[in-house]
C-alpha cells in the first residue's frame, strides 16, 4: 500500500520528486511514543504550488488524530485564503 500510494503522489504531482530528500513512513504506537527535543513541525503548507500535507505531523496543536483533524482544518483554510474552495 506504501508504495501504491507513492506511486499515485507522483503521477498527481509529477515535479514533487525533485523537492524530496527522504521518505518517512510514519508508524507509532501512541502509548510507545516519545517526544524529542526541539523536534519541530512540518507545515500544511509546502513550497510546491498547490501541494499541502495533513497529518500529525503537519500541525503542532493536540495530539493523535486531534492533531491530524487540526491540521485538515488549517489546510482547508489555507485553501480557501488561496482560492481553491
Amino acid at each position: 500500500m506504501k508504495k501504491k500510494a507513492l506511486i499515485a503522489i507522483f503521477d498527481t504531482v509529477s515535479e514533487i520528486e525533485k523537492y524530496i530528500d527522504m521518505i518517512h513512513y510514519h508508524e507509532l504506537i501512541p502509548e510507545k511514543a516519545s517526544w524529542s527535543i526541539n523536534p519541530g513541525f512540518g507545515d500544511v503548507k509546502t513550497p510546491i504550488k498547490n501541494l499541502y500535507c495533513v497529518g500529525t505531523d503537519a500541525e503542532n496543536r493536540s495530539a493523535g488524530v486531534i492533531r491530524a483533524a487540526y491540521s485538515v482544518l488549517r489546510c482547508l483554510e489555507i485553501m480557501k485564503s488561496d482560492r481553491f474552495l
